[in-house]
């Protein structure tokens, strides 16, 4: 093609490949990060030392604000409880090392009158060794018929587990406490762990743990067990293990697990006073979950009998009343923009502070030196 062709395609429109540099030295022209020649920069020992000490320390604070990325925050809100209808579950593990199971109940007594007695349906009671593990239950066999002892009364009957030896005594009017010791069906299981869930209304009460069973008398409730039971003792050295009001939520605290009480000597009372304050839980994805958190104080105080008869009901006592105000918290995560601001703040700022660091390092070894 000739020399005249490609002028008049230039003259046409087409860009031209004069523009094309033209167009780069419009944009090097506002080039805010000025570049020194290679031949002009000096390296120091002091530069070098800086530099590595500011990438360690980059390195760490990155690693901060990553994790604060990833870790939630909670927004909380407070507002009048109105969910008066709403149920609560009770969640409770406890373990008594020197209580058998046969001689605790749990019941479950609130404000308005109701009571739940004798709780076992939805409750695990795990007989414990001398050592304080599990026992692994085995079910009788088909066949199996261990005896009752002094509780077979002549007839053909079959107590293959420590309860049903109890029954049997029970019913004969016969004092077991100590057969529990040496019966093959008790002697090897010392303690207890109650562990599982129930529900309650949401009215104040309590829930205790105490020796033998309950009974409803003339509308109120009444220890089922007589005060000579408490000769052969009843220990209520207990661990609380956990204890939930309300569905379980990660992070929560609850302040009184892990707690330990124990009793050396004496028949003692133990009384845990609570106060809930209900909360509703919603995570990133918008899902409820119902709870309460709470304080507690506790108080223990020894019950022994004077004159045939008892100062109080020795256990474990849990009396919890609610707040009339309801917590609501919102799980929040930081967004990305936050984090990415954060770390050109920390990047920026570091390098500035290196910068000024290094100048006055530098000063002071040539005056040093000088």
């Amino acid at each position: 093609m000739s020399e005249g062709g490609l002028r008049r395609r230039g003259a046409g429109g087409a860009t031209t490949q004069a523009e094309v540099p033209r167009a780069f030295d419009a944009i090097r022209k506002i080039d805010f990060y000025a570049k020194v020649k290679e031949d002009c920069v000096q390296k120091s020992q002091v530069g070098g030392t800086v530099t590595v000490v500011v990438v360690l320390f980059l390195i760490v604070l990155f690693w901060h604000e990553l994790r604060a990325f990833w870790t939630a925050d909670f927004d909380d809100q407070f507002t009048v409880d109105t969910r008066l209808d709403q149920r609560m579950q009770f969640g409770l593990d406890i373990s008594f090392p020197s209580l058998r199971c046969v001689q605790v109940s749990v019941d479950c007594v609130d404000s308005g009158g109701g009571s739940q007695l004798n709780i076992e349906d939805t409750l695990l009671k795990l007989p414990l060794d001398a050592k304080g593990k599990e026992i692994q239950q085995q079910a009788p066999q088909p066949d199996e018929c261990q005896s009752c002892l002094k509780a077979s009364g002549g007839a053909q009957r079959c107590c293959n587990t420590c309860e049903e030896l109890k029954q049997a005594y029970a019913a004969q009017g016969l004092q077991y406490m100590d057969t529990l010791k040496t019966a093959p069906q008790c002697k090897d299981a010392v303690g207890c762990r109650i562990r599982g869930t129930f529900d309650t209304v949401k009215l104040s009460g309590n829930v205790h743990i105490a020796l033998g069973g309950s009974t409803v008398r003339g509308g109120k409730e009444a220890p089922s067990f007589g005060a000579e039971e408490l000769e052969e003792g009843f220990n209520t050295s207990h661990q609380i293990n956990a204890i939930t009001f309300g569905q379980e939520i990660p992070g929560f605290e609850s302040p009184l697990d892990g707690t330990a009480k124990i009793v050396k000597h004496g028949v003692y009372l133990f009384s845990y006073r609570i106060k809930l304050v209900p909360t509703i839980f919603t995570d990133f994805s918008g899902n409820h979950r119902y709870t309460h958190q709470y304080s507690v104080n506790h108080n223990s105080g020894g019950m022994m009998v004077r004159g045939g008869h008892l100062m109080g009901l020795p256990g474990v006592f849990f009396n919890y009343d609610f707040s009339p105000f309801m917590i609501l918290r919102q799980e929040r995560y930081k967004r990305v923009s936050a984090f990415v601001t954060s770390i050109c703040a920390i990047v920026g700022g570091a390098f500035s502070l290196a910068s000024i660091v290094e100048m006055f390092l530098r000063n002071w070894q040539s005056v040093f030196k000088a």
